[in-house]
């Protein structure tokens, strides 16, 4: 299903465009709240389908998405959007599922996880620019997994 609409400024950090409540009502019928957005028939954007009293429903664009994109407040874009049937509902960095193959305890304290916070981990081992930095990020998160702790707060600052 494919809609288009022109990228929204919401508060100069964060972008959105409407979609059509046809288009979110066929996956959330289906009990799929998470899609693929494929923009301008290129970057694919992971996200959850969200909606707004004032809006409706909308696909949000951070900053990031928007310069991975290499796309700016006004532009015209072109949103196909297909069921997300990925494991995790997010791309998986190379250097996160090589430390979660690697470590059988790891792996399953991860696995225990909701998927929400499984996906905020993905998040934030992915942020970093540098493959070292992912490295050492997915290091330290399944480290702390395996210490028992579950709050992402506590995860992520340690």
């Amino acid at each position: 299903m494919t809609f288009s609409d022109t990228l929204k400024d919401y508060g100069g950090y964060a972008g959105y465009v409407i979609m059509p409540e046809n288009i979110a009502l066929h996956f959330l019928n289906k009990n799929q709240k998470r899609v693929k957005c494929i923009i301008n028939n290129g970057y694919t954007l992971h996200c959850a389908l969200k909606r707004n009293d004032d809006l409706g429903y909308f696909v949000s664009m951070s900053r990031r998405v928007r310069k991975e994109a290499n796309i700016h407040f006004g532009e015209s874009l072109t949103i196909e959007v297909l069921p997300d049937d990925s494991e995790y509902q997010v791309d998986m960095p190379e250097e996160f599922h090589e430390v979660l193959l690697s470590d059988e305890e790891g792996f399953e304290a991860f696995q225990a996880l909701t998927p929400g916070k499984q996906r905020s981990i993905i998040f934030h081992v992915k942020r970093a620019k540098r493959s070292e930095t992912r490295i050492n990020r997915a290091l330290k998160m399944i480290e702390n997994l395996k210490m028992g702790m579950t709050d992402l707060k506590e995860i992520m600052r340690r």
